[in-house]
């Protein structure tokens, strides 16, 4: 992007006010404006540093985990049952809730208490890593989901883990 130099009608403080800039040399001009533009995208990033970054750090969430929880979804069936299931035992998992509620943060887990016993199929298609079954919206993988975690903590009361 081409430019114009720099005209000042005020006095250059550099020069105690004595300079006008109809006196400056085409150098000085061009020298100028290459401060000016650069004052200009400074400014912006110095007072943007003072709004994002905080004067002390926010301390992370403690996430509250059981070993305990998680191994017992060896052996379980699959209570999520989205369609397309498999259904069978060995490939079953503890998936964790996907929403901040259950303590989940950037490159954080959710509690292990906010979980669902799901096969790797339904927790791919919770996650959004598989496609949804035919005719399934979110908010219906949702809701399965979440059916699931209310018959998984059941389980969980009667194993003695909650």
């Amino acid at each position: 992007m081409k430019r114009s130099p720099l005209k000042r009608k005020t006095p250059l403080r550099a020069n105690g006010g004595r300079a006008r800039a109809e006196s400056l040399t085409p150098e000085r001009r061009a020298e100028i404006a290459v401060q000016g533009a650069k004052a200009r995208w400074a400014a912006p990033r110095a007072v943007m540093a003072l709004c994002v970054s905080p004067a002390a750090p926010v301390p992370k969430a403690q996430v509250h985990r059981d070993q305990r929880i998680r191994d017992s979804a060896r052996g379980e069936p699959c209570l999520i049952r989205l369609p397309g299931c498999p259904g069978g035992t060995e490939r079953t998992i503890w998936s964790h809730y996907r929403g901040s509620a259950g303590g989940k943060g950037m490159g954080i887990k959710s509690h292990d208490v906010a979980g669902a016993y799901g096969c790797t199929f339904c927790d791919g298609v919770y996650d959004g890593q598989a496609a949804r079954p035919a005719g399934m919206s979110k908010a219906a993988v949702d809701l399965a989901w979440h059916e699931g975690h209310i018959r998984s903590l059941g389980r969980l009361h009667e194993r003695g883990l909650l």
